[in-house]
């Protein structure tokens, strides 16, 4: 999706312009980039952000709820599976650049005791407070194993989807 201008970005989630400025203004919104003729843009990030505002004002947390939304994203990984650096990155990168309250922790997988422990599901594995990106169950027979993701590699997309389902329940 290209750049949205701000007209564009109410439209889009059906709210009106100066809202979006007061949610900047109260910090539940990033401050946008700017082109070079001064306007605002916004990302899908962005777009994201404000539909995820708006689900959940529809189940009535308020603003103040919303911006102090305390997530937990957990990664579980252990070296040698060949997606694990990527996964971990991209969620480092979405941590470092949302504007939610999250709580982040990387677990390194190191043992067939750690992989009991943790219930692992295989490296790496991204829960949402407490809940797996894919929705895949607990594994009941863990072990130090690579994971493969049907749909591809979950994305910062993906995240923000999950964080706002989990926040809807």
């Amino acid at each position: 999706m290209e750049n949205l201008t701000v007209g564009k970005l109410a439209k889009e989630v059906g709210i009106n312009i100066e809202t979006i400025r007061y949610y900047e203004n109260i910090k539940l919104m990033p401050i946008p980039k700017r082109m070079e003729s001064g306007y605002r843009v916004y990302s899908e990030m962005d777009l994201d952000r404000l539909k995820f505002v708006k689900k959940s004002q529809q189940f009535r947390f308020t603003l103040k709820e919303i911006k102090m939304n305390n997530t937990k994203i957990e990664v579980q990984y252990f070296t040698g599976c060949p997606n694990s650096e990527e996964v971990l990155n991209m969620v480092r990168k979405f941590v470092a650049e949302s504007e939610l309250q999250i709580d982040f922790d990387e677990i390194l997988v190191e043992t067939q005791a750690d992989a009991e422990k943790y219930k692992f599901r295989g490296s790496p594995t991204i829960l949402i407070n407490g809940k797996d990106v894919e929705g895949v169950e607990e594994n009941k027979t863990p072990s130090l194993a690579c994971r493969y993701y049907k749909d591809g590699l979950p994305t910062e997309e993906d995240i923000l989807k999950m964080i706002t389902t989990n926040t809807s329940n």
